[in-house]
């Protein structure tokens, strides 16, 4: 079981997850959730890791996850429209399953699923795609923040649901073997993808170490200030590791990034206590120190 406590608006709520070896529970205020989905946005947390650089480097499902997620705790409707179109998707996947084992192909039952996958689909490509456009200038200010050399940076959606809509008539016709061959729904709006460019070149492949990791963070900025906007109250920030590999430049720009956020609480890990110590102290930040040892935290001495 792991419970904490929030301040939310100015109330005081108390969150719970427990697991008896069968099934989770999440729980507000001692009230179960009816489902998992209506604590989604509730107490939105942001997270800067140094596993982040995956939705760099690898496929574009971690991309995808992230931006839904995103999406996911500042739209219900999103949220709503998301899960139905996985759900649906996961029958028609087994329909496709089924057909490819047994050779009996239900085209009528497949034409269904079809349809009612279309509004759905619809919805989630039309937001995703003002949402990103919407969030490529706040990205641009918020890495120039961080780099001062005025590199180019933004971030561009794909998606072959266009394509669909105009085709529908044979390009349809000719995926449904394709797909039943496969066993699985071969287009559709859960196989879009997203590219990071810097100067009209993939991050992934033409930046530095330091220009993904600072992408990265500006990107993850502009969702604090877009969730904030959002929900009328600022998330939480957990930064792990926040200061690896980052240069004295880029550090004292972060600095005053955390600086100009006095409303967000920010929980930073760091393996070296005396180097995060000495960074918030140059930068003047009000912080309390936790050790953590075997699992057991201890308060220490704050600024």
């Amino acid at each position: 079981m792991v419970e904490g406590e929030f301040k939310k608006q100015g109330h005081n709520h108390v969150v719970r997850c427990q697991f008896d070896g069968k099934k989770k529970k999440l729980l507000e205020d001692g009230q179960e959730y009816g489902r998992f989905s209506e604590h989604i946005g509730k107490y939105p947390v942001i997270m800067i890791m140094p596993q982040d650089i995956t939705l760099i480097w690898e496929a574009g499902e971690g991309r995808r996850r992230f931006f839904d997620l995103w999406l996911s705790q500042v739209d219900k409707q999103y949220l709503e429209k998301l899960v139905l179109y996985n759900q649906l998707l996961k029958q028609r996947n087994g329909l496709l399953r089924t057909a490819q084992a047994s050779g009996h192909v239900d085209y009528e039952l497949l034409a269904t699923y079809q349809q009612q996958m279309m509004p759905a689909a619809g919805f989630i490509y039309e937001t995703r795609k003002k949402f990103i456009a919407e969030i490529n200038p706040p990205l641009q200010s918020e890495y120039s923040k961080l780099v001062s050399t005025g590199e180019a940076v933004k971030v561009v959606y794909n998606s072959d649901f266009e394509m669909d809509e105009t085709n529908a008539g044979v390009a349809q016709g000719v995926a449904l073997e394709k797909e039943i061959a496969a066993g699985r729904t071969l287009g559709g709006v859960h196989l879009d993808d997203y590219q990071f460019l810097l100067n009209n070149f993939e991050v992934r492949k033409f930046g530095s170490q330091g220009q993904q990791k600072s992408f990265l963070i500006g990107l993850k900025w502009v969702e604090l200030g877009y969730s904030k906007q959002k929900k009328g109250f600022p998330p939480i920030m957990l930064l792990d590791d926040i200061f690896d590999k980052m240069d004295d430049d880029r550090l004292a720009r972060l600095m005053v990034m955390l600086s100009q956020n006095k409303e967000t609480q920010f929980f930073v890990t760091d393996a070296n206590p005396v180097r995060a110590k000495e960074i918030f102290k140059s930068a003047n930040l009000d912080f309390q120190e936790f050790n953590i040892k075997q699992g057991e935290a201890t308060e220490m001495n704050g600024h």
